[in-house]
């Protein structure tokens, strides 16, 4: 009989790229962005290393999901940036506390000086935050835009309804996808051909909705409001 020691290990069962994008996808649903974009990356270099030609069709929604999941943690921690700035935190002096003149002008001055300290952590705090998030958006763009060629190329094919339907439809959800990373860079006209794309993509096979659009907005809405952004421009 074995010894405790000498029981043996029970066989671990590998995990599929699939299930690494699923568990991604829940992640991204319950708001835990940092920790989906990294399973989504899993993922893709998961199926990258089984998949000779990294252009092969089976890699098209991986680049998206790992994309849109940077877009999410990108939307996220700006909107979590900003309200950060917001808030002020009170200085906790009690009611009883009684200060002569000096010690208020000593409260006063180290107040100050610990407010210089925190601001000066704060900007470099927002330098290598503008610099992640930069980096970030580069590696959004360059995944979808990679999904983007993988799903052009296997259209041009001479391929059955379903697979075309799926083909076109990541590929809708690839232009959405890099059409906020344009407006994220202020890029509204070049958003506005994305959005088109993928409007008419979705009008073509009837889809009801993507997975994550942001602020609640169909590409009806995004659509909409970039023309009348751009009519605004035009008049002025």
């Amino acid at each position: 009989m074995d010894t405790a020691g000498n029981v043996p290990a029970p066989d671990l069962v590998p995990i599929s790229p699939e299930e690494l994008r699923k568990e991604g996808s829940r992640l991204l649903n319950a708001g835990r962005f940092e920790e989906a974009v990294h399973k989504m990356s899993e993922a893709l270099q998961l199926l990258t290393a089984q998949v000779p030609n990294e252009l092969d069709f089976s890699l098209a929604q991986y680049y998206y999901s790992y994309g849109d999941a940077i877009i999410a943690k990108l939307t996220n921690s700006s909107e979590l940036f900003v309200e950060a700035l917001r808030e002020e935190k009170p200085l906790a002096h009690s009611e009883e506390e009684k200060k002569t003149g000096k010690e208020e002008e000593k409260d006063i001055e180290r107040e100050e000086e610990k407010g210089a300290v925190e601001e000066e952590e704060k900007g470099e705090g927002r330098d290598e935050g503008t610099k992640e998030a930069v980096e970030d958006v580069q590696v959004a763009w360059e995944s979808l835009e990679t999904g983007r060629v993988v799903c052009e190329k296997k259209l041009e094919e001479d391929i059955g309804g379903e697979v075309k339907k799926e083909a076109s439809l990541i590929l809708g959800r690839i232009y959405l996808g890099l059409g906020e990373v344009l407006v994220m860079q202020e890029k509204k006209e070049d958003a506005l051909i994305e959005y088109e794309k993928a409007l008419k993509i979705r009008k073509k096979f009837n889809a009801v909705s993507y997975t994550h659009l942001r602020a609640h907005e169909t590409p009806e809405h995004l659509v909409c409001r970039l023309l009348l952004e751009k009519k605004k421009k035009k008049k002025k």
